[in-house]
């Protein structure tokens, strides 16, 4: 986990969720609201992206919801670009047994 620090106090934090030797998967990031608006969370996946690709890493993905639109134009701003929708299956309770 990257952790932003900002006259101490944390405000963004980034992780890799999945990696690869040339791919990883970002996730886990945030930045508590009252930090917001200020490219904090931009700077840290920006920091963190700078962190993978100088161990060779080629590809990077991650995941956001539809509406969250300043995620989007942040990562759109780092180089990301949409892909696809991900369709998710969620298992509320287990299967029923025979």
């Amino acid at each position: 986990m990257r952790v932003l620090v900002v006259d101490g106090e944390p405000v963004a934090v980034c992780t890799f969720i999945a990696q690869l030797p040339d791919v990883v998967q970002m996730g886990g990031v945030f930045t508590p609201p009252g930090w917001r608006g200020r490219h904090y969370g931009r700077a840290v996946v920006a920091a963190t992206l700078a962190e993978a690709r100088a161990r060779g890493v080629t590809h990077a993905l991650l995941f956001t919801g539809e509406a969250n639109l300043p995620a989007r134009r942040a990562y759109a701003a780092l180089g990301f670009a949409l892909v696809d929708d991900v369709t998710l299956v969620e298992f509320a309770e287990a299967a029923p047994t025979a």
